[in-house]
């Protein structure tokens, strides 16, 4: 009997042992005395997303702490405190414990790393090692670059002083400049063997998969034996781009529970920025990127997914809507116009898609503009002397009813900065234009009557100005396509789109030879 209670006594301790070891949690904990009585979130990250995980106050004492269960992923987390500043953690099954003070702020800016130490062991200690070693490598390079421009070798220096003297002060010049190269290449060495360290002394770290993908380019290259050279101008741009990816496995779904896949797309689609194209050109380079990023994506079905949403995001919210007719027709649904959807992507979010492609090809250059028909919402008083133009109360207002030579469909509101930026740099070029026949039709997607007013009446807009008051939900809106302010659409006599600027310059680029031919 006592042999049997025995083997009982046994069993339940090492039953009990197994459950204590799997609800066995790891604490994030800290002190932030200058945030005391204040609320600090809890956030995870997935994606470009994060979501709130927990929530407290700090205490008195300025300590706080937030627990961590078994099926918590391994990945990156943020400390979001009240007065907005957030703090990255990384957590892989260990505790953290932090000290955080207030950062010294200097010009309204300070370092991430600032006021921040890591009491514990783990990926969190050896990503802000990585943090402050990287800093470090960035300030020295930026002294040792701005000694090189105070150096720069000129082939006017000293010629008074008589050619032997000049000879041997660029000379000098020229010594002392390849003493900083050689130590900017010093500096990148040591650099890329510190990474090599780390990852070699630590495999398992998430912290070091997240370095993997920051290791710098090589800024320069060998060829056929020959000593190396630097790159520069277009040519570094290319051997960037070439080899941007070689550092990122993307078949590593837990990089999604880090900020750095959303980073590194932003950071690659900047590289095909060029201004001085034309911007059909600059969606064609856009077009390219997204290729190429979401080739090197598809390794992995749930990293594409994700990718796939960020870059359609991304191009959703721009001028550059060629490129997101370009990612739904080719990427989220299998064809154009098809009903079904990519299983990447939800079939509403698939619809909606198809629904703004549709828009935009109908709203393309060329073809007729939809006709735009609103009452005016309610009478205010303006200085109608002055020009602006306020149509009276219940009064019907309709596109195809005016006439100009050229309207200008303008849609704004008032809480868009950028709008009353466009309308301010807009009303010269009105007063210029209004003579030969330009006419302005603002409409704004305000849904506060006091707010669409007093912007009017500060702005002091001398055109046509029309609300239906319901926000994106307005029937012009709609119909137009808009789910981003500003927006413009020039319109011939005929009320057909014969341009969609996104800024004044390319307005003006647009109604010049309007007047051109209007004097002839």
């Amino acid at each position: 009997m006592k042999k049997i209670e025995t083997a009982l006594t046994v069993l339940l301790i090492s039953l009990f042992s197994l459950t204590i070891h799997a609800q066995q949690t790891h604490t994030l904990k800290g002190t932030a005395a200058h945030q005391a009585g204040k609320k600090v979130e809890l956030l995870d990250f997935y994606g470009d997303k994060n979501r709130i995980v927990s929530s407290t106050i700090v205490d008195k004492d300025g300590l706080f702490r937030f627990s961590f269960g078994e099926n918590s992923p391994v990945g990156m987390y943020r400390l979001k405190f009240e007065n907005g500043r957030n703090v990255n953690v990384i957590y892989n099954h260990k505790d953290i414990e932090l000290s955080i003070t207030k950062p010294n702020i200097q010009a309204g800016r300070f370092p991430v790393i600032d006021g921040i130490e890591v009491l514990s062991a783990g990926d969190t200690r050896i990503y802000y090692g990585f943090l402050r070693t990287l800093d470090l490598r960035r300030k020295r390079t930026a002294h040792l670059n701005q000694l090189k421009h105070l150096y720069s070798p000129s082939k006017d220096r000293d010629k008074v002083s008589g050619q032997n003297t000049t000879d041997v002060r660029e000379a000098e010049t020229v010594r002392f400049r390849t003493h900083i190269e050689e130590e900017l290449s010093n500096i990148h060495k040591g650099f890329e063997s510190y990474i090599q360290k780390l990852i070699k002394d630590n495999p398992d770290s998430f912290a070091v998969n997240i370095i993997k993908t920051t290791k710098t380019e090589l800024n320069f290259k060998v060829a056929g034996g020959k000593p190396r050279r630097l790159l520069s101008g277009d040519e570094r741009r290319e051997w960037i781009k070439e080899h941007f990816w070689d550092n990122m496995d993307l078949s590593d779904e837990t990089l999604l529970r880090s900020p750095v896949i959303p980073s590194k797309i932003t950071e690659y689609i900047s590289l095909y920025k060029n201004d001085k194209l034309e911007r059909a050109e600059r969606e064609i380079a856009y077009i390219e990127s997204v290729d190429v990023i979401l080739l090197n994506a598809s390794v992995n079905d749930a990293v594409f997914g994700v990718v796939l949403d960020i870059v359609t995001r991304r191009f959703e919210q721009s001028e550059f809507e060629l490129v997101l007719t370009y990612i739904t027709e080719n990427y989220i649904l299998p064809k154009s116009g098809c009903e079904d959807s990519e299983g990447v992507v939800s079939k509403d979010r698939a619809a909606e898609l198809r629904e703004k492609v549709a828009i935009i090809k109908k709203m393309a250059v060329g073809n007729p503009a939809p006709e735009i028909e609103m009452p005016q919402q309610g009478f205010f008083d303006l200085n109608v002397s002055e020009g602006t133009v306020v149509p009276a109360s219940g009064s019907q207002m309709k596109l195809s009813g005016m006439s100009s030579e050229n309207t200008l469909v303008v849609f704004w509101a008032s809480w868009c900065p950028h709008c009353s930026t466009l309308l301010s740099a807009l009303k010269p070029v009105y007063e210029e234009y209004r003579d030969v026949g330009l006419e302005v039709l603002a409409i704004s997607i305000d849904t506060d009557q006091s707010a669409w007013q007093n912007a009017i009446s500060q702005g002091q807009y001398r055109w046509i100005n029309y609300s239906e008051l319901s926000g994106w939900n307005g029937m012009a809106a709609k119909d137009y396509g808009v789910w981003s302010t500003p927006r413009m659409y020039l319109l011939d006599s005929e009320n057909r789109i014969i341009a969609r600027p996104v800024n004044v310059a390319e307005l003006k680029e647009s109604i010049a030879p309007l007047k051109s031919f209007k004097t002839e």
